[in-house]
């Protein structure tokens, strides 16, 4: 167990060594120290597992707070860069040569332990914060010293492991976040695992439909406000998703098939209009409308513009076409066919007004 006499006392072991490193390290360049300030990393750490220790037994929201909190100060000052040509030598002849990894990383690996231990101390948050400390280790590799050399894509490991730790959570008390979390970090990791294959062909166009069947399996499965959110992102995504098929030029959708651009809005209609009556939303029924109002539309206008340099005088016919059906109209509105509060219920009788009784 860490306790504060062994953090004291590796305080004054590690004032002692700097002292020490001042007087015998190139006298004659002045003053200069292999330290950096990320050895004071492993001494702020294990005061911080002493302080959320002590906001465990005193039952401190605001220290436990503060424990949770402090690892994030851990890892900015293991982004601060050594200066000195003795500290940059250290690095990397120790640190990047015998140990293999830099500071920054071994530092948010031990941020990612204190976060595990608070999970098994139920702390709250901690599972966020173990999962944001994963995510930083998805872009900071063993050789990145501060951000200007991240890891660029992401990794994907550190992500499966966020979905694994939010599947278990999830298994232990079902809910629709819980899974929603769980489905995009699997969704995510095994994209950049197979950023290079199959699976990320036409433009990441399956990862992006797991995604919507995730959420619109999950907002049938559950119930309250965040399932019912997940619906309405479906409803939204399969409109997006149909309409920029039917609008976008067909040189950006790369090596898509264009047969494509024909199936698709259809499948999008139907699946739209069978999930709204599966779960009585009416965005569906709206959104499957809306995609083939559009379909129709995109479609006729370019018929239109084929059939327009063939047949000649064709904008004289539509013209007329449209000038019969407002005459339709307005005849069918004069003879009261387009009143509908005159319309009776079927099961309800007409009430005529009493006449009033005049008196004598």
């Amino acid at each position: 167990m860490v306790s504060l006499d062994g953090v004291l006392r590796a305080g004054a072991g590690h004032l002692r060594a700097q002292l020490l490193s001042l007087h015998v390290d190139a006298p004659d360049r002045g003053f200069t120290t292999i330290f950096a300030p990320y050895f004071v990393v492993p001494l702020l750490l294990a005061a911080d597992v002493l302080l959320l220790e002590g906001g465990l037994v005193a039952r401190s929201a605001a220290v436990m707070r503060a424990a949770m909190l402090a690892p994030a100060g851990l890892i900015l000052l293991a982004m601060v860069p050594p200066s000195g040509r003795a500290s940059v030598r250290f690095l990397q002849e120790i640190l990047f040569g015998m140990v293999g990894a830099g500071p920054l990383f071994l530092t948010t690996l031990a941020v990612a332990a204190f976060y595990g231990w608070a999970i098994l101390r139920r702390v709250f948050y901690a599972v966020e914060a173990l999962s944001a400390a994963l995510l930083i280790l998805s872009v900071v590799g063993p050789k990145t010293v501060n951000e200007t050399t991240l890891c660029v894509p992401p990794r994907a490991f550190p992500i499966l492991v966020i979905g694994a730790v939010q599947i278990l959570l999830a298994l232990r008390r079902p809910s629709a976040p819980r899974w929603f979390a769980a489905a995009c970090c699997a969704v995510v990791g095994v994209a950049l695992a197979f950023r290079e294959t199959a699976f990320m062909a036409y433009h990441g166009i399956i990862p992006a439909h797991l995604m919507l069947g995730s959420a619109m399996l999950l907002g049938t499965v559950f119930s309250g406000r965040f399932a019912r959110l997940l619906q309405h992102a479906g409803a939204v995504f399969l409109l997006v998703g149909a309409v920029a098929v039917l609008t976008v030029n067909p040189l950006h959708h790369g090596d898509v098939p264009p047969v494509w651009r024909i199936i698709y809005p259809v499948i999008a209609v139907l699946v739209a209009a069978a999930y709204g009556l599966l779960v009585r939303n009416w965005l569906y029924l709206v959104s499957a409308a809306a995609t083939a109002a559009c379909w129709l539309g995109i479609g006729g206008l370019h018929g239109y513009r084929q059939l327009r340099p063939a047949v000649s005088g064709l904008d004289y016919i539509l013209c007329g076409a449209l000038s019969l059906i407002v005459a339709m109209l307005i005849s069918l509105g004069k003879a009261g066919f387009l009143q509908w509060r005159r319309l009776r219920h079927p099961g309800r009788k007409e009430q005529h007004p009493v006449p009033e009784e005049r008196s004598l």
